[in-house]
């Protein structure tokens, strides 16, 4: 659970010289951006719930976000080997060697949803450029430039959920409706709970949906589970099915997948809430739910008193106080489009926020 055998200050001081290197080894960065990503949503968690610690937790989510821009992806999105001066962006080529392609996604990915707003307005910028021609945008980085572009502003999620209505490409489709999780913003998140009660969200796909809205972000994650816990949305999502057994099948495990980032509050995340949540869903959630619960809640609140307490300190000590976020790589909206040829690696997210390349 979040490199335990490593020190946290060994840990930062490793990743970050994964950007000094600017080696294109896909397994390291993977691994090393995979655990920053889930220490960002966890920090993130408590901090949208005001986890009681003995640092700042809020200042600590925007050192690790900008600890990963600049010292980690920016260095190597800028230069990465064998790329010209402009960097590393959306625009790929059929001469691409594997490794740069299996790492473009995963870079800008994890650039973007540390909070780079280069990569994420070159992602809406290329979106609003190429709506009405996405097979231009290469499969390689399709999916990866909608999710960016819906969690850069409103109107580009507003732009994916129209194009996931009008989408006859059953793949797009796919791609379109999990770049509509990536939001992180009140109004869209709203809507899009409401979205996935309605008839234009295939059932199978409810319970991937809401597990997959609530785990990209701390904000997200208090908004799912506020909706799920105070406003009724469970109800409202039980009568899109037809019994209970069609609902645990689609929500059961999705619902638990959810756990992962519970910490212990006084928002509703403590165990009499979920308690009564569980024993009123009985019928619907997995047996393990309330053990999970206080699984992962013990768990996290470990890492947060103590691993989280480490990774705060080495931050607050090594990044100048005039950094920010702003501060990043150079990644500028690339060319209209480049054409697909051979099928290309997948460019999608784990349902945890970690990068993955398995599945179109």
């Amino acid at each position: 659970f979040l490199a335990p055998k490593l020190d946290a200050s060994v840990f930062l001081q490793l990743t970050g010289s994964l950007g000094a290197r600017k080696k294109a080894e896909y397994e390291p960065w993977q691994q090393g951006l995979s655990h920053l990503h889930h220490m960002q949503m966890l920090l993130e968690t408590a901090d949208a719930f005001h986890y009681s610690a003995d640092y700042d937790v809020a200042k600590c989510v925007e050192q690790l976000k900008t600890f990963i821009i600049a010292n980690v992806t920016g260095p190597i999105i800028s230069g990465f080997p064998g790329q010209n001066s402009v960097g590393l962006n959306f625009n790929v080529s059929m001469s691409d060697p594997p490794q740069l392609r299996l790492m473009r996604p995963l870079l800008l990915s994890s650039a973007g949803l540390a909070g780079d707003p280069k990569q994420t307005a070159a992602a809406a910028a290329l979106l609003q450029q190429q709506q009405n021609s996405l097979s231009s945008i290469h499969p390689d980085v399709r999916g990866t430039v909608y999710r960016l572009a819906v969690r850069n502003d409103d109107d580009s999620y507003d732009l994916v959920k129209q194009l996931y209505l009008k989408s006859q490409e059953a793949a797009d489709t796919d791609r379109l409706l999990e770049a509509l999780t990536y939001t992180d913003a009140a109004a869209p998140l709203k809507d899009l709970m409401k979205f996935i009660a309605s008839p234009a969200v295939k059932l199978q796909d409810v319970g991937s949906i809401l597990s997959s809205m609530a785990l990209h972000s701390g904000r997200s994650y208090k908004a799912v589970w506020g909706w799920l816990l105070n406003e009724r949305g469970m109800d409202t999502l039980l009568l899109r099915f037809p019994d209970n057994s069609s609902a645990v099948y689609s929500l059961g495990r999705p619902l638990k997948d959810m756990l992962s980032l519970m910490v212990d509050d006084n928002e509703g995340h403590d165990n009499s809430t979920l308690a009564r949540f569980a024993a009123k869903y009985a019928d619907v959630l997995d047996p393990q739910f309330m053990s999970v619960a206080k699984e992962y809640i013990a768990k996290n609140g470990m890492w947060l008193s103590s691993g989280a307490a480490q990774v705060c300190g080495w931050l607050d000590a090594n990044t100048p106080q005039d950094q920010s976020s702003s501060d990043t790589s150079d990644s500028s909206p690339p060319p209209d489009s480049a054409d697909a040829e051979d099928p290309p690696p997948d460019d999608n997210l784990a349902l945890n926020g970690a990068p993955n390349t398995t599945n179109p």
